[in-house]
Order: structure tokens, then C-alpha cells, then sequence
């Protein structure tokens, strides 16, 4: 059987509610076989029946921490998503699933073509320019080279922001201060709320 413990800022339990099955859960609702608990803004713990009342600042610091992963690694998918602006071609480019696997598949033709230019007979996939939907241009036509721009800046947007996400991750996992992780709630700055927390100057 499933508990939330809540605590005070003194680290004292102020209540306990049995859950029984949770369906899901964040900082500030759980949701489970025995009801929605929602708008919750102490600090809690969802623990086994044997262990409700022996929780330790650690294990707090542990929950918050797996917690905070959880919500950041959602939050750098979704950024990755929604795209990036192009200082290329000054527009905006979708991200999702489906326009990464269109990216891909350009980049495969522009290889191909590259491969078989010299071949008698061979018709290119792509020639000499691309068009291609932009979220706030529409569309829009790209050289071959302005192309391979925009899918550098593609690489640049994806892997910068997966970098930022596990160097927050790795941060978390190490650290001992729950005021930080509690002020966490972007993966870009992340970091630096650890830093201040960790390294003061």
C-alpha cells in the first residue's frame, strides 16, 4: 500500500494519506485509486506502508530529485519540438517526430544525390534547391547550401539542448540540497540554481 507523507519546513510530518494505486503524480498533484490530490504546496513523499514513518531528509532529497528528472526530461522533449528559429534563413522550424524524420530523409536524398551525381543517367532526388515549411514563413525555398545550414542549426538546437538536459540531470543526482532542487523548473537553468546553491561566492 502507497502513502504520501506530508512535512513541514522543519521536516516534521504533518499528515499521511493512504493512496492505494497511483495512476501519476508531480510536485504538486497526485493522482491515484483513492482520489486526486491537487494544488499541493508542502512538501510530501509517496512511500511503502512500512516505511511512512521513517522517512529521511535523503530520501526526500532522492524523491524531489527523480521527481525533477522526470518533469525536465518531458520539458526538453517538448523544446526540442516546438523547433528553432534559423538565423539562416530567419524562420521557424517545427521539430517534432514527424519533422525530424523528414529531416532524416532529406539528408539521406542530399547523400544519395551526392553519391550518384557523376553517374550517366542518374536524376537527382532533390537538385538545386529545397522547399520546405516553415512555422511562421510558410514556404519557403533553400539552396543546397542555405539547406545544409539550416540542418547544422538543427543539430546545434537538438544536441545543445539534450547537453543542457543531462548536465542538469547529472547535477540532480549529486546534489544534497533540497531548497535547489526545489527552485528547479527549467532544464536550461538548472545548473546554475545548483551552482548558487552549492558554490556560493
Amino acid at each position: 500500500m502507497k502513502y504520501a507523507v506530508f512535512f513541514n519546513d522543519q521536516m516534521e510530518i504533518t499528515d499521511e494519506i493512504e493512496l492505494g494505486e497511483i495512476h501519476s503524480y508531480d510536485r504538486q498533484n497526485i493522482n491515484s485509486k483513492s482520489g486526486n490530490l491537487n494544488g499541493i504546496n508542502t512538501l510530501f513523499i509517496i512511500v511503502d506502508e512500512e516505511e511512512k514513518d521513517s522517512v529521511t531528509p535523503e530520501e526526500l532529497v532522492q524523491f524531489y530529485g527523480d521527481l525533477i528528472i522526470s518533469e525536465l526530461d518531458e520539458q526538453c522533449t517538448q523544446v526540442i519540438y516546438d523547433g528553432f528559429h534559423s538565423q539562416v534563413m530567419n524562420a521557424h522550424y517545427r521539430f517534432d517526430t514527424k519533422d525530424q524524420a523528414n529531416f532524416d530523409q532529406k539528408v539521406s536524398q542530399i547523400f544519395l544525390d551526392e553519391m550518384n551525381k557523376d553517374k550517366p543517367g542518374y536524376n537527382p532526388l532533390v537538385g538545386d534547391n529545397v522547399i520546405w515549411k516553415t512555422q511562421d514563413m510558410g514556404f519557403v525555398y533553400h539552396t543546397l547550401e542555405q539547406f545544409q545550414r539550416v540542418l547544422a542549426e538543427c543539430g546545434q538546437h537538438k544536441e545543445g539542448n539534450i547537453n543542457k538536459y543531462w548536465m542538469a540531470k547529472i547535477r540532480i543526482k549529486a546534489t544534497r540540497s533540497l531548497p535547489a532542487l526545489l527552485e528547479i523548473d527549467d532544464f536550461r537553468t538548472a545548473v546554475e540554481i545548483l551552482d548558487k546553491y552549492e558554490n556560493p561566492s
